[in-house]
C-alpha cells in the first residue's frame, strides 16, 4: 500500500499528538503509512492510541494488490463534503458518503442466532440497525421511507407511507400502481408454485383454481366489482376458450354453494359457438340449474332467439313445444306430445259453458286498463288450472267448441224438420188447390 506524500502524518496517542515525519525525517511513506495502520489496530485500546489522522488538502489511501503488478486499484479519498471508495482501474466511485450523512446511515450487524431459525445472517440497516429479525432494513424518523429502483429508462419506488406500503412510478408521484394497507390478513395475496393465484384471507390456490377469491368475514353482498368510469365507456369482463375451434369449446362461469356434503355446483352460465365459420359464426348462451341431483339446461339465447325448456330454437320464443314468432303464440298441440286422449262430451262441455262467469276487469298493476274475461278460481273444475290461479284459453275454447257443435247439430235437425213440415204444407197446399 502506498500513496501520495501527506502535509502532515500523525498518530495521537492520549492527549500527546506524535508527527511521524518529525520522528522519521524522510522515512518511506510506505514504511511509515504501515506503522500508522499499526498504531490504528492498536487504537482499539484507547488507552494505548486514540486516533489516527492523514492531513491534506486532498488525502488519500491507496490499496495495490502487489501480484498484479499493474499499480494501486483502489483508493479511500477525502473530498470537500465527501468520503469515497475509488476503483483506480475503471476510474468509478462504487461508494460515496457525505459529510451530511446522518449518524448510523448504514449500519452491518447480524441477527443473533435462534431468530426465526437464522443462525448469525447478516443484518444491514439503512438510517439504523436493523430489527433483530431482519437481513435488510430502511429506517426514516419521518412519516415516509422510501426505495428507488432506477434504469436507464424509468423508475420505481418502493414506499411506505402512513398505513401502507406501495410501488409508483416515479412520474406519477401521487398515484399508486399497487398499494397495501397495514394489518392485511394473511394470504392477501398468493401465487403457487404452479403459478395459481389466491386473492383472499386464508385463501390455497394450489387445491382450487388457477385464480380462486376467497373471503370468511364480509358482511357486504358483493365479493367483487367492476366499476368504468370513462364518459360513454363499456365494462367487459373477458373469458376466453384458445382451444381449436369446435362446437363443444365453451366459456363461462358457475356458481357453487354448499350442500349438505360438499360444495356443488348450483348454477351455470357457458357460451360456445354452434357455428365456427368465421363469416356466419353464431353463438349460444346456456343457462343450466341443480337438479334432481344434476345439471339441466333451462335456457339458451341462440343468436337472436330465446329457447326455455329445449334446446331447440326453431322461433324468436320457444317455451317447451309452444312457440311464439313476436305477433302470434301458438300452443303446443300435437298428438306426439298428448294421451289419455278421449273425446269431450256434450253433457260436461255444456255444464261448464253455462258455469263460466264472463266479467270485466283490471290488473293491481294496470288499474287504467280494462279487460273481458273469467275469473280463475271461479271457473268449474273442467276448464280449471291444477295452481287455481291461471287459465288455459285453449280449455275454455274446446268447451265451447263442443257446445258450439252440439248447438249446431240440434238447429240442422230443426232445420231438417222445418224443410220436411214446410214440404207437406205445400203438398197439402196443392191438394186443396186441385178440388
Amino acid at each position: 500500500m502506498t500513496g501520495r506524500r501527506f502535509d502532515s502524518l500523525q498518530a495521537s496517542f492520549g492527549s500527546r499528538v506524535v508527527h511521524l515525519r518529525d520522528v522519521f525525517g524522510r522515512v518511506s511513506e510506505r514504511f511509515a503509512l504501515w506503522l500508522l495502520l499499526g498504531i490504528a489496530a492498536l487504537g482499539a485500546n484507547r488507552a494505548i492510541a486514540a486516533d489516527l489522522t492523514a492531513s491534506s488538502s486532498f488525502p488519500w489511501v491507496n490499496f495495490d494488490v502487489t501480484t498484479s503488478g499493474t499499480g494501486p486499484e483502489w483508493r479511500i479519498r477525502a473530498t470537500t463534503g465527501f468520503l469515497d471508495i475509488y476503483n483506480i482501474e475503471r476510474s468509478q466511485f462504487p461508494v460515496c458518503i457525505s459529510a451530511l450523512a446522518p449518524s448510523d446511515a448504514i449500519h452491518i450487524s447480524h441477527i443473533p442466532t435462534g431468530i426465526q431459525g437464522q443462525t448469525g445472517d447478516v443484518a444491514v440497516g439503512i438510517g439504523g440497525a436493523a430489527d433483530s429479525d431482519r437481513n435488510f432494513q430502511v429506517r426514516s424518523t419521518s412519516a415516509v421511507a422510501s426505495m428507488r429502483l432506477k434504469s436507464s429508462t424509468s423508475a420505481w419506488d418502493l414506499i411506505s407511507i402512513g398505513n401502507e406500503f406501495g410501488i409508483r412510478d416515479e412520474t406519477t408521484p401521487f398515484f399508486f400502481p399497487f398499494a397495501i394497507e397495514k394489518g392485511s390478513p394473511t394470504d392477501s395475496l398468493r401465487i403457487e408454485v404452479d403459478g395459481d393465484i389466491s386473492i383472499g384471507e386464508g385463501a390455497n390456490a394450489a387445491s382450487h383454481y388457477p385464480l380462486h377469491v376467497f373471503r370468511d368475514n364480509d358482511t357486504a353482498l358483493r365479493i367483487a366489482q367492476f366499476t368504468q368510469r370513462k364518459t360513454n365507456g363499456t365494462v367487459v369482463v373477458g373469458f376466453e376458450n384458445n382451444a381449436t375451434a369446435s362446437t363443444a369449446n365453451n366459456a363461462g362461469f358457475d356458481f357453487a354453494l354448499q350442500s349438505s356434503t360438499q360444495q356443488r355446483v348450483a348454477g351455470r352460465f357457458i357460451c360456445s359457438f354452434i357455428n365456427t365459420n368465421d363469416a356466419t359464426r353464431t353463438g349460444a348462451f346456456k343457462f343450466f340449474v341443480a337438479n334432481n341431483g344434476g345439471l339441466l339446461e333451462t335456457m339458451r339465447l341462440t343468436g337472436g332467439r330465446v329457447s326455455i325448456g329445449t334446446s331447440n330454437a326453431t322461433h324468436l320464443l320457444r317455451v317447451g313445444n309452444a312457440t311464439c314468432n313476436g305477433s302470434v303464440w301458438a300452443n303446443a298441440s300435437s298428438r306426439e306430445l298428448k294421451q289419455d286422449i278421449t273425446p269431450l262430451t256434450t253433457a260436461a262441455a255444456r255444464e261448464a259453458v253455462m258455469s263460466l262467469a264472463p266479467v270485466t276487469y283490471a290488473y293491481k298493476a294496470e288499474p287504467g286498463e280494462q279487460h273481458v274475461g273469467f275469473i280463475a278460481e271461479d271457473v268449474p273444475a273442467l276448464v280449471a288450472m291444477p295452481d287455481g290461479k291461471t287459465l288455459s284459453s285453449m280449455d275454455i275454447v274446446a268447451a265451447l267448441t263442443k257446445v258450439v257443435q252440439e248447438q249446431e247439430r240440434e238447429l240442422e235437425t230443426s232445420r231438417e224438420k222445418q224443410a220436411t213440415l214446410e214440404a207437406r204444407l205445400q203438398a197439402l197446399e196443392a191438394q186443396l188447390s186441385a178440388r
